[in-house]
């Protein structure tokens, strides 16, 4: 069975993502500072990339990948960020 095992979160991360690249679009920012805008994309970056180990993990205990497609998928979603 693919997924589900962590209820699919990683797919409801993906709504957190959209509000904080949604944040940033913004005409003003809502008058952020730079290093506040810095860090807001440094935690999309790092978002995202829980979003592949979720994924990645959960179809490898689910038993969707073997040991060393867990590891090709993974290395490849990751170089992808």
């Amino acid at each position: 069975m693919s997924g589900g095992h962590f209820d699919y979160m990683q797919d409801r991360l993906n709504g957190v993502v959209d509000e904080m690249e949604n944040l940033l679009s913004k005409p003003d920012n809502f008058g952020l500072s730079e290093y506040a805008i810095g860090k807001i994309k440094e935690a999309i970056k790092n978002v995202k990339i829980a979003q592949i180990y979720i994924h990645r993990v959960d179809w490898y205990i689910s038993g969707d990948d073997a040991e060393e497609t867990f590891k090709e998928r993974l290395e490849k979603d990751l170089s992808n960020v």
